[in-house]
């Protein structure tokens, strides 16, 4: 049996990126960070422990007086740097499909919080939510850095986002991640997002190659399948595979457990073993989506509530009147 994760972690490919980066400076990274860089071995059986990833930017970031390196570091990513991952993604057929197998096997690369695709009749939205913590700027900013330069390593085309949002606080330099991402940036958001437009979804990849991407798939499962888990609560696997389902619909237990690879009677048993119920964690679901929704002007209350899965806007004005005392539009 795999032996469990103390915790959320990172692919070591992102600590031999750092090095890289230094290395590119003509700084000596094992002495700088105190630890020599990770070696280029066959796939890891385990990722960095992500306080131990915190803690070399933090490093690297007061050793150079950078409060940007996020940005820098990200900037340097290719495509070969993430093995396995990194050829599947590439060998797609379109920017969109690739980033759908990213959110399959992202915990290959970033075991931390899951990222959840949001469709809209224009764009599709990337989040990352707050409920599995806050690593904090350096980490998010790499991350999100290392996805948007992937993605325009590997396209046939631009690739510029429509917006990017982060959690964190603003710092002093905003302009410096406008030039980066080619797009608005906003701070102290209730998720991290990137939202690509639709256009940019369909792009063709450079490298697409349908036969390498069933043999890189098969090794992805492999290797998810030998991948520790951290100990996530179940009820926040719960939570996410709800928040996936909303689209299609409002989700049932038996779509959710089998989301889950779970009998709805196991799911609804670990349920009950954790104080809660599956309705409930629906509504938990359902609210805290409202509420993001809700900070877009450009929806209204009738796409809010199709997004959310019910069947007509008024459901939505009933259960939003339950969570908060006032109506959709007085929460807007």
């Amino acid at each position: 049996m795999a032996k469990s994760m103390p915790g959320p972690s990172v692919s070591p490919a992102f600590v031999r990126l750092l090095h890289d980066y230094l290395h590119a400076l003509g700084l000596d990274g094992q002495d700088l960070l105190g630890e020599a860089r990770p070696d280029e071995s066959p796939e890891p059986a385990a990722g960095v422990p992500m306080a131990h990833w915190m803690a070399l930017l933090q490093r690297a970031s007061q050793r150079l007086g950078d409060p940007l390196l996020g940005l820098r570091v990200g900037q340097t990513i290719q495509p070969q740097h993430f093995g396995t991952l990194g050829f599947l993604l590439q060998s797609m057929p379109t920017l969109g499909t690739a980033l759908q197998k990213l959110q399959r096997y992202q915990r290959l690369v970033y075991d931390q919080t899951p990222m959840l695709q949001l469709a809209e009749a224009e764009y599709v939205d990337l989040i990352w939510g707050i409920d599995y913590g806050q690593p904090g700027p350096l980490v998010d900013e790499t991350s999100i850095t290392v996805l948007i330069c992937y993605c325009r390593a590997i396209a046939a085309g631009p690739v510029v986002p429509q917006c990017v949002q982060f959690v964190n606080p603003a710092p002093r330099d905003t302009a410096a991640y406008r030039a980066a991402y080619g797009c608005p940036v906003e701070f102290t958001a209730p998720v991290t997002r990137v939202r690509f437009d639709l256009a940019t979804l369909a792009q063709p990849l450079r490298s697409a190659n349908a036969e390498l991407s069933a043999l890189m798939e098969r090794q992805a499962e492999q290797l998810l399948a030998r991948w520790p888990a951290h100990d996530e609560p179940f009820v926040m696997q719960i939570r996410t595979a709800t928040g996936a389902l909303l689209h299609d619909g409002e989700p049932t237990l038996p779509r959710v457990a089998r989301r889950l690879g779970l009998t709805p009677r196991t799911a609804q048993r670990r349920l009950q073993q954790s104080g809660t119920r599956f309705r409930a964690e629906l509504e938990t679901v359902r609210r805290q989506m409202a509420e993001i929704y809700l900070r877009d002007p450009r929806l209204s209350v009738a796409d809010i509530a199709q997004l959310l899965g019910y069947s007509e806007h008024s459901a939505l004005t009933r259960s939003y009147r339950q969570w908060t005392g006032h109506t959709p539009r007085d929460g807007r």
